[in-house]
């Protein structure tokens, strides 16, 4: 007997197929925001006085990452998404140039990631709509260490100060309008030669002094 797919599978198989063909770090990036779409939907779905929709909001952070992690396993679609997401990430591991970028700055895997978010938000301008939902603000379209924690649990958060790789060699910056640009809600944005010579176009190698 042959398994009906749901219709979020379904999705889910056609969001893979279309991120054929780009940057393998934008493809990733698409996944997880699909993937954390579902779990955001399936919270939603859950309904709730405004009272118990506050008692999830206030519940344990590492509660909510296991029951989410949980979902990822459960559910078809985002079950799909999450092998989807396996198998890109070991083709993007092997990148020539990300290889080059991580080892010459000794980049952490979630300044890595930092840099994916903010430069496929300028590949596909879409995703800052995706951005501003996941952040619950409609200013809120840019890249932040609190959205890369949330589109990477499996990463290691890095606390980004002015010490960081990504500052310090000017691969990544804080938009001048973070009131704390330390906060893990302050904006980030890539460096636009880094992400050119990143998608292999007629920008100069990083150097490092």
């Amino acid at each position: 007997m042959v398994e009906e797919k749901t219709t979020d599978q379904t999705t889910a198989e056609s969001v893979a197929a279309e991120r054929r063909g780009e940057p393998i770090f934008v493809t990733s990036v698409w996944l997880r925001a699909q993937r954390r779409t579902l779990w955001l939907r399936s919270q939603r779905e859950s309904g709730g006085e405004p009272l118990e929709t506050l008692d999830r909001v206030l519940r344990d952070p590492a509660e909510l990452a296991v029951r989410e992690e949980d979902f990822y396993q459960a559910d078809p679609a985002a079950s799909y998404l999450s092998e989807q997401i396996r198998v890109t990430g070991i083709e993007w591991t092997a990148q020539p140039a990300w290889n080059r970028l991580r080892q010459m700055f000794a980049l952490s895997g979630f300044e890595v990631a930092l840099l994916a978010v903010a430069m496929a938000a300028d590949i596909h301008p879409t995703l800052r709509r995706a951005y501003a939902c996941f952040h619950d603000d409609a200013q809120a379209q840019y890249a932040t260490p609190w959205l890369v924690s949330q589109l990477f649990p499996e990463v290691e958060p890095t606390r980004l100060g002015p010490q960081s790789p990504l500052l310090q060699w000017r691969l990544a910056r804080v938009l001048e309008t973070a009131a704390n640009p330390w906060a893990v809600h302050a904006p980030w944005v890539a460096d636009s030669h880094i992400m050119l010579w990143l998608l292999g176009g007629p920008a100069q190698q990083p150097q490092h002094d």
